[in-house]
């Protein structure tokens, strides 16, 4: 998270591919990372706290990393907050 921060502030728009390759390569390791503590059954109260908390930052960091190069992304970003929360009360128990 703090390399995509520093690359959000100091790279120029023509240099955020990485940023992108840290995001895909961030989300990946999530999701790997949940399906092995499953497999094995390492579920831990406080994994089970901090990764969705995790979540919600890289996915905050990036849409503020959007808003703050192209601010008519504004719009969108009820859609964005809101569409996952829809999508948690909706899944079954």
């Amino acid at each position: 998270m703090p390399v995509a921060l520093v690359v959000m502030v100091e790279w120029p728009m023509e240099a955020m591919k990485p940023l992108f390759w840290i995001f895909l390569i961030a989300s990946l390791t999530d999701f790997l990372d949940g399906r092995l503590a499953r497999a094995w059954n390492a579920v831990s109260p406080l994994g089970a706290l901090l990764d969705p908390v995790a979540d919600k930052l890289l996915v905050a960091v990036m849409l503020l990393y959007i808003l703050k190069r192209d601010p008519s992304f504004t719009l969108l970003m009820p859609v964005a907050l809101i569409h996952p929360a829809r999508a948690l009360r909706l899944r079954p128990a």
